[in-house]
C-alpha cells in the first residue's frame, strides 16, 4: 500500500511540474507576442516608444483580463484549455506577422 502511495505521488509531482512548466512557457509566450505585435505594428504605425517584456506581459494581463472574464464558468478540461490557449496564441502570431510584413 505504501508502495502505490508512493507511486501516485510521485506521479501526482510530475504531472504537476510539468503543468508548471508548461503554465510558464505558456505566459513567456503569450508576452512575446503582444511585444512582438507592439513593437512591430503599433510602433510603425503611432510614434510611441518600444516596449519591453515586462510591461509587454503586464499589458497581456490587462488584456486578458478584460477579454476572458466571462468564460471563467466553463467546464473545459485542462486539457482542452490548453490547446485553446495554444491554439489563441498561433492564431494571434499569425494575424500579427502578416500584419507586420503590410505595414512596413
Amino acid at each position: 500500500m505504501k508502495k502505490r502511495n508512493a507511486e501516485n505521488f510521485s506521479q501526482s509531482a510530475a504531472g504537476c511540474f510539468v503543468g508548471l512548466a508548461a503554465g510558464i512557457t505558456l505566459i513567456f509566450t503569450s508576452a512575446c507576442i503582444v511585444q512582438y505585435g507592439w513593437n512591430e505594428i503599433v510602433t510603425t504605425v503611432v510614434s510611441v516608444d518600444k516596449i519591453t517584456i515586462w510591461q509587454a506581459l503586464g499589458l497581456d494581463t490587462l488584456i486578458t483580463f478584460i477579454t476572458y472574464s466571462n468564460s471563467r464558468g466553463d467546464d473545459q478540461s485542462f486539457k482542452e484549455k490548453a490547446i485553446s490557449i495554444i491554439s489563441y496564441q498561433i492564431i494571434v502570431l499569425v494575424i500579427l506577422l502578416l500584419a507586420s510584413y503590410f505595414i512596413k
